[in-house]
């Protein structure tokens, strides 16, 4: 049974369906089940294999969608004698409804499909997603590293100062981008500017200006224009909005205000 429910299961991770694996992981007599033993939990509450009869079906059907809606697996505990349901991290403990007693614990592992993500549209940044799916995405990359060789470009790189935030760190490592960290004062946690600029100077990586300059098509310099436009309306829209429908002592504050962010 044991060898049938993790073959049920692996059909089922293959076929892109969403279930709960759960498997008795202690048993105390009277019980009719044993560790070890398994069951497919479905999204509809069909249990298919066998982790405890009636009194435990009812309980592991409701805790089984509950793990799967959360993504995180979770420690079902069914004891005797338990009054109210009492929950903790990564396990539940309910009561045992049936007068023969019997303690089982059940643990429940949920495993759904990745998530997919859809690329519509055929711009410059579609077709960048495009090259990081699947098993061919390492094609794209070695294509792009033999261009940016023959500009004499070693490795793309991107300087963060100690501030940054740590995303750009993962995108870097996600994107095979060498991340540059500038230091920051311990005492006044501003970055160094000269180390900053040091590392801007020697930076070999492509220069988007002069790409967008010298080799950037028509649709990729729009495509620039389309995203730097949403990230100055996301920056400066407060500003831009205000500033004309304001005037004296408010209109120059937040004419301060808006020099402070620019600078």
């Amino acid at each position: 049974m044991r060898l049938e429910v993790a073959q049920r299961s692996a059909d089922l991770i293959a076929a892109g369906v969403p279930h709960v694996r759960a498997t008795v992981v202690r048993a105390e007599h009277p019980t009719s089940v044993h560790a070890g033993d398994a069951a497919v939990v479905h999204v509809d509450g069909r249990i298919e294999g066998f982790v405890g009869g009636t009194c435990a079906e009812s309980s592991v059907q409701v805790h089984a969608r509950a793990a799967l809606s959360s993504g995180e697996p979770l420690l079902l505990r069914i004891l005797p004698g338990v009054e109210a349901t009492t929950t903790e991290h990564g396990a539940v403990t309910v009561s045992n409804p049936c007068l023969s007693g019997g303690a089982v614990e059940i643990f429940l592992e949920p495993l759904a499909p990745p998530a997919r993500l859809v690329v519509v549209g055929d711009t410059p940044t579609a077709r960048a997603l495009e090259t990081l799916r699947g098993p061919r995405a390492g094609l794209p990359r070695q294509r792009r590293a033999r261009d940016a060789a023959a500009r004499g470009v070693a490795r793309p790189s991107f300087v963060k100062p100690g501030t940054g935030h740590p995303a750009f760190g993962r995108a870097c490592h996600l994107f095979g981008v060498e991340l540059r960290r500038a230091p920051v004062h311990p005492d006044t946690t501003t970055v160094d500017v000269s180390a900053m600029t040091d590392l801007v100077d020697g930076d070999t990586g492509p220069s988007l200006s002069r790409y967008l300059e010298r080799r950037a098509t028509a649709e990729q310099f729009r495509e620039f224009v389309m995203h730097r436009s949403v990230y100055h309306l996301k920056e400066a829209d407060p500003h831009t909005w205000g500033i004309p429908r304001l005037a004296g002592r408010a209109k120059a504050a937040l004419l301060l205000a808006a020099a402070v962010v620019m600078v």
